[in-house]
């Protein structure tokens, strides 16, 4: 059997994670960059939210709820 002698870096930032807010301007620039590199800056600042299963999925519906709940109410 081979052990791998890799070193992998969780994250670097010692504070805690946080639910991900869609209108917050800094967390749909977290998300932003995730998109554009495939990686978070400095390990995924968001926590996972009953029922996802990841946190991708977790942020894309808010992000979808958010959206069309503000398209509802700019049409009424």
């Amino acid at each position: 059997m081979r052990y791998t002698t890799k070193k992998f870096r969780v994250s670097s930032v010692h504070w805690p994670k946080r639910e991900f807010n869609p209108d917050s301007k800094e967390d749909l620039a977290e998300y932003k960059h995730f998109l554009e590199n495939h990686n978070w800056r400095d390990g995924c600042p968001f926590i996972v939210e009953w029922p996802y299963l990841d946190v991708i999925k977790c942020i894309e519906d808010k992000v979808v709820k958010h959206h069309i709940d503000r398209l509802i109410q700019q049409t009424r």
